[in-house]
C-alpha cells in the first residue's frame, strides 16, 4: 500500500503561519486547482482572509486580557500611584496592540499585492484594473499612515524621556541621586529608538540596523531596571501625605446623625483613604473632614439606602493645568531628598476623616 504523502508548505519570502494554515484548509476542502502555485487561486485568499480575522480577534482578546491581568498586578503590589502605572501600562499595552495589529494588516496586504493572483486579477479588464489598484493602494497609504502617528506618539515619548533624564542627572550632580528612575528612563529611551527605527523600516520600507536580538536586549535590560526601580524604592519610608511645602486644602462638614442606625461610607479611590477617629467631644453629631491638593476636584454625596441607613460616598478628579507640573516636578525633587514615598494620590483623591463619639463609631461601617 501506498504511503500517503504528508502535507508540507514550502515557506517563501513574505508566507508566515497564516498560508500554511490557508494552503492546509485548502487542500482539505479540495478547492485547490492543479497547478504549481497553489496561491494563485481565489479559494486561497479567501480562507486566509478569514483566518486573518480570527487570527487578529484572537490577538486583540490576549492583549486586552494581559492589559486586565496586568492593571490587577499593579494595583495589588504597588504602594501608591497606582492608578499612574496603571494607565502608564495600559497606554503602552494599547500601543503596542495598534501597532501589532496594524504592521499584520500591511503586512499580509503587501503579500496579496505581490502574489500571481493578485496581478491576474482584472488583467484582461483595464476599468476594473484601475479600481482594483486604486482600492489597495489607499489601504496601503492609510496603513502607512498610521505607521506615521506611531513614529509621532514613540518620538513625543522620547522627548519627555530625555525632559526625564537631563532632570535626573541636574539633581545627581547637586547630590540628589536616583538611579534606579535614571536607567529606567535610559532604556525606555534606547526602547524608543528601537520601536522608531523598527516603524520606520517595516511601513516605510527603510533600511534598519535594528534586529530581534537587539528588541529582546532592550525588554531583558527593561525588566532589570523596573527590578532595580523596585529595590530601591523599597527601601523609602511611607508618607500617607503630601510634603509640608506643598499646601493642601481642608474642608469639613458636620451632619447629626441621632437618629440613623448605621451610616455606611464608601470611596471610588483604590486605596484606604478614609480614617475613623473617636472624638468624645461629639455625641450627637459627626464631622466629616477633607484634605486634598488643588488639583483633586472633591465631591461626595450622602443618601438613605433602601435600609433607611446613612451613605456617603466620597469621590475625586484630576483637574490638572500645565502650571501644575512644577508641583509634580518639587513632588519628585522631595521625594528624591527625602527617600519618602508620599500620598501621590492626593492629586485626585481626598483624605478623610470622620469624627465620631465611642457610641457612634459602632455604627460607622467602611465599605
Amino acid at each position: 500500500m501506498k504511503k500517503k504523502k504528508s502535507f508540507r508548505v514550502e515557506r517563501t519570502n513574505g508566507d508566515d503561519i497564516l498560508d500554511a494554515l490557508s494552503m492546509r484548509l485548502n487542500q482539505n476542502l479540495r478547492t485547490e486547482k492543479q497547478i504549481d502555485d497553489k496561491k494563485n487561486n481565489v479559494y486561497f485568499w479567501m480562507f486566509k482572509f478569514i483566518i486573518l480575522i480570527v487570527y487578529l480577534l484572537i490577538v486583540f482578546g490576549c492583549f486586552e486580557l494581559f492589559k486586565a491581568f496586568g492593571v490587577n498586578l499593579i494595583y495589588f503590589f504597588a504602594v501608591s500611584l497606582r492608578s499612574v502605572m496603571s494607565f502608564i501600562f495600559k497606554v503602552g499595552v494599547t500601543f503596542v496592540e495598534l501597532l501589532y495589529i496594524t504592521y499584520v494588516l500591511l503586512k499580509n496586504l503587501k503579500v496579496f499585492m505581490k502574489s500571481s493572483y493578485y496581478k491576474r486579477l482584472y488583467a484582461k479588464d483595464r476599468y476594473m484594473l484601475k479600481r482594483k489598484r486604486k482600492l489597495f493602494n489607499t489601504i496601503e497609504k492609510v496603513l502607512q499612515a498610521f505607521g506615521v502617528v506611531y513614529q509621532v506618539f514613540v518620538g513625543f515619548i522620547g522627548v519627555i524621556l530625555i525632559a526625564i533624564i537631563l532632570i535626573l542627572i541636574t539633581l545627581a550632580f547637586n547630590g540628589l541621586y536616583m538611579f534606579s528612575l535614571l536607567s529606567l528612563a535610559i532604556v525606555l529611551l534606547l526602547l524608543c529608538y528601537f520601536v522608531f527605527a523598527e516603524i520606520r523600516s517595516k511601513f516605510h520600507g527603510y533600511d534598519s540596523n535594528i534586529r530581534k536580538h537587539h528588541i529582546y536586549i532592550g525588554l531583558l535590560l527593561l525588566i532589570i531596571s523596573i527590578a532595580f526601580f523596585g529595590y530601591e524604592t523599597n527601601t523609602y519610608k511611607l508618607d500617607d501625605s503630601l510634603p509640608a511645602s506643598m499646601n493642601t486644602i481642608t474642608k469639613s462638614v458636620t451632619m447629626n446623625v441621632s437618629n440613623i442606625k448605621n451610616i455606611n461610607i464608601s470611596t471610588n479611590a483604590k486605596f484606604k483613604n478614609v480614617e475613623v477617629v473617636v472624638d468624645n467631644s461629639l455625641t450627637e453629631v459627626i464631622r466629616v473632614e477633607v484634605n486634598y491638593f488643588k488639583t483633586a476636584e472633591v465631591s461626595y454625596i450622602s443618601y438613605f439606602d433602601e435600609g433607611d441607613d446613612l451613605r456617603l460616598k466620597f469621590d475625586g478628579e484630576t483637574n490638572f493645568k500645565f502650571e501644575n507640573c512644577y508641583d509634580v516636578f518639587q513632588l519628585g525633587v522631595e521625594t528624591i531628598r527625602t527617600k519618602t514615598m508620599y500620598n501621590y494620590n492626593m492629586f485626585k483623591y481626598p483624605k478623610v476623616k470622620i469624627y465620631a463619639g465611642v457610641d457612634t463609631v459602632n455604627r460607622i461601617n467602611l465599605d
